[in-house]
C-alpha cells in the first residue's frame, strides 16, 4: 500500500468545502521542516515517528514520560521495550482510508491526559508520524485548546512538514470536528462572473 493513500468515495457535499480548505493547508509538504526528533504539538503532547519511539535516549531528554503507539504490530516497541521509565500503550491501527481511526480517541486522549496530570509528556506515534498518529494528535489538539477544526490542522502542521495525506482520515475528521463542535464556516469564494463580451 502507498504510503499516500486515497480514498476512492467523494465525500458528502457538505463536506466538500472542509476537505478542499484541508487540502490547501496539507499539499504543501515543506521538507525543511522536517527534522530528526518528533514535533512538539501541546507542552505534554509529542508526534513523531517510528525512528523517534526507538531513540529512547532523545525521549529521556525531551522529559517524555508516556508513549502511545498507534501502529501496534509493525513496530518492535512495547511495554518491556520502555521500562521502566516511560509508560506504554498501543494499538494496531491501518493507515487505511476505510479504517476508522476515531474509534481510538478515547482512549487516546486518557492516556495523553494522565501525561499531562502527572506533569509528564506524551509522544503519539505511528510509522511516519503522519497519518494514524497526526488524525488523533490533531483531534487530541482541537478539543485541548478548543480550536476549531482548520486552525487546528494549520497549527499542527507547523510543526510537523507531512500531515494527514490519508484522504479518508480527513474525512473523518471533519465528521469528528462536527460531532463536538469544532467546525468553523468557510465562506465560498464568490465564482467571478464571465467577461461581457
Amino acid at each position: 500500500m502507498s504510503w499516500y493513500p486515497k480514498s476512492s468515495h467523494t465525500p458528502p457535499p457538505e463536506d466538500m468545502i472542509y476537505m478542499d480548505k484541508l487540502s490547501e493547508i496539507l499539499t504543501p509538504m515543506t521538507r525543511g521542516l522536517s527534522r530528526k526528533g518528533p514535533a512538539k504539538i501541546l507542552p505534554h503532547l509529542y508526534l513523531g515517528n517510528y525512528d523517534n519511539a526507538l531513540d529512547v535516549d532523545n525521549l529521556h531528554k525531551l522529559g517524555i514520560t508516556h508513549v502511545l503507539n498507534t501502529a501496534e504490530g509493525y513496530t518492535s516497541t512495547g511495554p518491556a521495550f520502555y521500562a521502566p521509565k516511560i509508560e506504554y500503550k498501543g494499538f494496531a491501527g491501518e493507515d487505511d482510508h476505510q479504517y476508522d481511526i476515531f474509534q481510538h480517541f478515547d482512549m487516546t486522549r486518557k492516556f495523553i491526559d494522565e501525561a499531562k496530570a502527572s506533569g509528564g509528556i506524551c509522544l503519539i506515534h505511528c510509522l511516519m508520524g503522519i497519518n494514524r498518529s497526526g488524525a488523533l494528535a490533531v483531534g487530541y489538539y482541537m478539543l485541548e485548546t478548543k480550536t476549531p477544526l482548520i486552525e487546528a490542522v494549520r497549527s499542527v502542521k507547523s510543526h510537523r512538514a507531512i500531515l494527514l495525506v490519508n484522504q479518508g482520515f480527513q474525512e473523518q475528521l471533519i465528521k469528528f470536528a462536527r460531532k463536538h463542535h469544532m467546525l468553523e464556516s468557510i465562506d465560498e469564494e464568490p465564482t467571478p462572473d464571465p467577461p461581457r463580451l
